[in-house]
């Protein structure tokens, strides 16, 4: 399972809800992209102020949501054997209700082949 990068933006809100403020969005979503790699396929560095995935191809509801041990969250997702067959997958993102970005990472670019499913589980540490 890989770990992700906490966004900036989800660690304001935790921060303004500590201070009083509202109670944060929930993760339900998770985002698979092309644009988590350079040119020679390698993963990108990881930027925790990015608000985006880079070049997102597809948003799907999370299949779980549980937590793994006292210090994280692990969100888990699977596209279908017909989901983004031929695209050069490379980033994963969970996104909250409202559709912002709040963990990501980037990887290796891998190609999705017809005949196999793909999951993503990212691990948001606190």
């Amino acid at each position: 399972m890989a770990e992700a990068t906490t966004t900036q933006y989800f660690r304001k809100k935790l921060a303004a809800y500590f201070a009083g403020g509202a109670v944060p969005t929930r993760p339900t979503y998770m985002a698979f992209g092309e644009g988590g790699h350079n040119p020679d396929g390698s993963a990108k560095a990881a930027d925790d102020t990015q608000t985006a995935l880079k070049s997102e191809l597809i948003r799907i509801p999370l299949d779980e949501l549980y937590q793994e041990d006292l210090l994280s969250v692990t969100s888990r997702a699977k596209l279908s054997k017909t989901d983004l067959v031929g695209s050069d997958l490379s980033e994963g993102g969970v996104l909250d209700a409202d559709g912002y970005l709040i963990g990501f990472r980037n990887f290796a670019r891998k190609t999705k082949d017809s005949d196999e499913e793909y999951e993503l589980k990212l691990k948001l540490k606190f």
